[in-house]
């Protein structure tokens, strides 16, 4: 194909290489992805998502002509996948580039199951779990012993699971495999390490509401699901102080087990003398009853109870900070998740959405100058409800201009200017292009696989998501905003100075509930 810039020379010249950048000039495309056998995976061949192009542009009055090549074809690594009798599902991947060792474990666990009024207990375990070491290797004799060998282990939590990864010289895999697994398996949980944690953990409270745009987002999430809500409660000075230690060993005692985790290594080794080793390993790791992890709720992701996304709906929650001269605007409403039909097309219209060239970027930012930086994102859960927020930074007395002028621009999907072929085709080639930066690495590969498989996703996921990608036409992504992307649905957080933006809503969008929202934080 051939397209010509209608602009003058620089200009033409960054468009092209900055619209490439975004689409398929980021096309190493994805040439192999895995597909499931019993034991190992064997590579299915895709054909790359873009072909050679040529761009044209007016540099100093003469025409350019930019040369992209056809992407190369990438060969993804095979990997072996085998699940032991303890119930735990292994994924490993030779990597012979380095002579290094990385794995990790994800435990189904993490934020959302902490117990009501204790939430922070996960957190608390993962970080004390590290810091406070093993019973054979207390915390500062394992800090000496990972610094003596360039190695290292972490542990962390998240939403959704706890992780505990380590990396090392190929040469000292098996005597850190051997920490690893004991710190997992028999961490000291010293009280002194646990009183540590939490006065960090009431640090990071104190700190909390210093960044307006941290705020913005910790309260649009609140907003479309609750405060108490297991996806977007905050932990409280009173939550961290209720935990105990024998909260902290429970923890670990229920969720820290082979059969409620997925473990990777990616290396420098062997691959049947890998598997032999963690074999041996793992042997004697007991893993947990299945009613106790159902009961403990690490079998599926809790309900979302839509009923504060829809008291919210047609509300603008206005969190006053009067230093501010600018507001920080969120417009949210409940998404769907990655598994829906309508995915690919909910994708694709983020790319028409956002970027250069995108609609929010030149309707509201380019054409109106009504803000700084303006987006509007799908964001789907793997298992659970996501959430779509548009928004962006404005000034205050333009903040009702900028509600109003977004709430346009998503309007017209549907009805008045819905997408056309061509913006259609440019986003799911620039979507596909940039999804191969997902597997540019072994590395990637592993950990993305693992992500699907943690979720309960098929291990061919990527070449459906392609394939879903690529089918998508502009009915599918008008279809998907008409029914997905509704202006009565979404609820407004603005942070800024509450004077200047509640004059600006009674301006331009007077239909708006407006309230106040405190965010003070209980000592």
């Amino acid at each position: 194909r051939q397209r010509v810039c209608e602009a003058d020379g620089t200009s033409a010249w960054v468009i092209a290489l900055l619209r490439k950048a975004a689409g398929w000039a980021a096309s190493i495309a994805i040439a192999g992805v895995l597909v499931a056998g019993p034991d190992a995976l064997e590579r299915r061949t895709i054909a790359p998502v873009a072909q050679a192009e040529t761009v044209s542009v007016l540099r100093g009055g003469q025409v350019v002509q930019l040369d992209f090549g056809a992407p190369p074809e990438i060969k993804v690594p095979v990997y072996d996948h085998f699940i032991m009798p303890n119930g735990l599902s292994v994924y490993m991947i030779e990597d012979h580039e380095v002579p290094l060792v990385s794995a990790q474990i994800a435990f189904h666990a993490g934020d959302r199951v902490d117990p009501p009024g204790m939430r922070g207990l996960s957190k608390i375990t993962a970080s004390t779990m590290r810091l406070g070491g093993s019973t054979k290797l207390p915390g500062n004799k394992l800090n000496l012993a990972l610094e003596d060998r360039a190695a290292s282990i972490e542990a962390s939590s998240e939403s959704a699971m706890v992780t505990v990864s380590a990396s090392c010289l190929a040469e000292d895999s098996n005597v850190m495999l051997r920490e690893f697994f004991d710190l997992l398996r028999r961490p000291a949980f010293p009280q002194r390490d646990i009183d540590r944690v939490k006065v960090q953990l009431s640090g990071s409270i104190a700190r909390r509401n210093d960044e307006p745009e941290g705020i913005a987002g910790r309260e649009t999430v609140k907003m479309l699901f609750g405060d108490q809500s297991p996806y977007a409660a905050s932990i409280e000075n009173a939550t961290v102080r209720a935990i105990t230690r024998k909260d902290v060993i429970k923890f670990h005692s229920t969720y820290i087990a082979p059969n409620n985790a997925i473990f990777g290594i990616i290396g420098d080794f062997d691959a049947p003398e890998m598997r032999a080793f963690l074999t041996d390993l793992f042997a004697d790791w007991a893993p947990q009853q299945e009613g106790v992890l159902v009961a403990a709720g690490a079998r599926g992701a809790p309900a979302v109870d839509t009923t504060s996304a829809m008291s919210v709906r047609g509300v603008a929650r206005v969190i006053d900070k009067p230093e501010l001269s600018q507001a920080y605007v969120r417009m949210g409403m409940l998404g769907g998740r990655v598994s829906d039909p309508d995915y690919f097309a909910l994708d694709v219209l983020n790319q028409i959405l956002n970027g250069l060239g995108g609609r929010l970027f030149n309707e509201v930012r380019s054409k109106d100058g009504l803000a700084y930086s303006v987006s509007g994102q799908w964001a789907a859960g793997y298992d659970h409800d996501g959430v779509f927020i548009a928004g962006g930074e404005t000034k205050g007395e333009s903040a009702g201009a900028f509600v109003s002028r977004v709430l346009s621009v998503l309007r017209s999907l549907d009805s008045t200017s819905p997408p056309t072929q061509q913006e259609v085709d440019d986003a799911k080639e620039a979507t596909l292009n940039s999804f191969v930066f997902n597997f540019q690495s072994p590395a990637q590969v592993l950990s993305r696989v693992m992500r699907y498989a943690f979720y309960g996703y098929p291990e061919d996921f990527a070449l459906r998501y392609r394939d879903g990608v690529a089918s998508v036409t502009p009915a599918d992504v008008e279809r998907a905003a008409k029914s997905r992307v509704r202006e009565d649905d979404f609820g407004v957080v603005i942070v800024g100075n509450a004077r200047t933006i509640r004059a600006a809503l009674q301006r331009s969008v007077p239909e708006l509930n407006i309230q106040p929202r405190s965010i003070d934080i209980a000592p």
